[in-house]
């Protein structure tokens, strides 16, 4: 908790100095800088949402996963399974609930792919957006050289920060 607090503050507040930076050096960049951020944005909080509720849907499911194991592994109710002849039932059981949890598993793995796939590709055009902007920029003469290495430099951090927070 202290360390995710940390490297939010920190991206937060890098993000602040380089886009003040960003927006001194020519303030057009600064908000196609971070344009380019909002599908990563919008993706990690579609994505959490997502990973809470596939946790919630199987909680009951792996504590009873759980339970099963412990019965079938432990040593205090292997007498009572082995008198009603339980072990077949019980191991049934554990494996549909490991397949439904595969199953389960594999759909929401595919669907945070995709989520995140559409962010990326979103946010690279964006950014080439922007390096385009700083190439006509550079090529009409409203930056020098210099200007224009700098302001993609601060670009680039500006954009790691973004997706970092």
């Amino acid at each position: 908790m202290v360390t995710s607090l940390t490297t939010i503050t920190t991206a937060a507040l890098t993000s602040v100095g380089v886009g003040f930076v960003l927006l001194t050096l020519e303030p057009v960049l600064l908000p196609l800088v971070l344009i380019a951020g909002v599908p990563l944005v919008v993706a990690a909080l579609l994505n959490s949402r997502r990973t809470y509720d596939f946790e919630y849907v199987l909680t009951p499911r792996n504590r009873e996963r759980g339970y099963l194991m412990e019965l079938l592994t432990g040593r205090d109710a292997a007498k009572e399974i082995r008198a009603f002849n339980a072990t077949r039932f019980l191991r049934e059981r554990h494996d549909a609930l490991v397949n439904e949890r595969l199953e389960m598993l594999t759909r929401f793995v595919a669907g945070r792919f995709r989520v995140s796939a559409v962010a990326a590709a979103l946010s690279a055009v964006g950014i080439a957006v922007a390096l385009a902007a700083l190439a006509v920029l550079l090529g009409t003469g409203r930056i020098d050289i210099a200007t224009a290495v700098t302001a993609g430099a601060a670009m680039q951090v500006l954009s790691a920060r973004v997706r970092g927070l």
